[in-house]
């Protein structure tokens, strides 16, 4: 579940998936926007960016990253 943004789309699959979307139409800030995601229901100690390849630290259950306007990202709880 992302934190206080309403264009922030999470989608989970299977047991260690999850796709997040900034969904940005129209004017929006180019710059990347902070995500806060909070794990419910699954455990880890990090998550991989499977596009990119970096990897983000669960803390406290929640994985922090940003994204750009339209941009996805695609996260493996390790």
């Amino acid at each position: 579940r992302p934190r206080h943004h309403p264009r922030i789309y999470v989608e989970r699959f299977g047991g260690k998936l999850l796709t997040v979307f900034h969904d940005a139409p129209g004017p929006a800030p180019p710059e990347p926007q902070p995500v806060v995601i909070t794990l419910e229901g699954l455990s880890g100690k990090s998550a991989r960016e499977l596009l990119s390849g970096r990897t983000f630290v669960v803390h406290d259950g929640q994985i922090e990253l940003s994204l750009a306007p339209e941009a996805v990202a695609v996260l493996e709880i390790e």
